[in-house]
């Protein structure tokens, strides 16, 4: 099963579902099963790519990116992985401060994970 059918099913159960929240029995707390699905399904989606001939960023920011360089074709249908800057409708290099495309094609995009934070055990 693949992320977007994942999602489908989600959906489909919360439509099914004929209540709304579960108790947790070891601790009481009461949970809202459609909330939790929802939940799920949006971080199922932060990690989904998207095509650029799909939909642009809804909001400025840092992005992971697929990309070429301009009018190279894939090899394998692979692509380089970086990150990029959106901002006002276009990408920019992030090192470079300079937009796309200038020798790059942007293929797709998603949402970077959260930063990781190093832990005292990590050291």
């Amino acid at each position: 099963m693949d992320k977007q059918e994942l999602i489908e099913n989600l959906n489909t159960l919360d439509d099914l579902l004929p209540f709304d929240a579960v108790d947790d029995a070891d601790t009481g707390a009461k949970f809202d099963v459609h909330e939790l699905i929802y939940e799920a399904s949006d971080v199922i989606e932060s990690t989904m790519w998207v095509p650029v001939s799909e939909r642009l960023p809804e909001a400025d920011g840092e992005f992971a990116v697929a990309w070429l360089p301009k009018g190279e074709r894939p090899s394998n249908k692979k692509c380089f992985i970086g990150y990029s800057e959106f901002v006002d409708g276009g990408w920019y290099s992030y090192s470079l401060n300079k937009r796309h495309p200038q020798g790059v094609d942007i293929f797709a995009w998603m949402p970077l994970p959260e930063q990781y934070v190093i832990k005292e055990d990590d050291l």
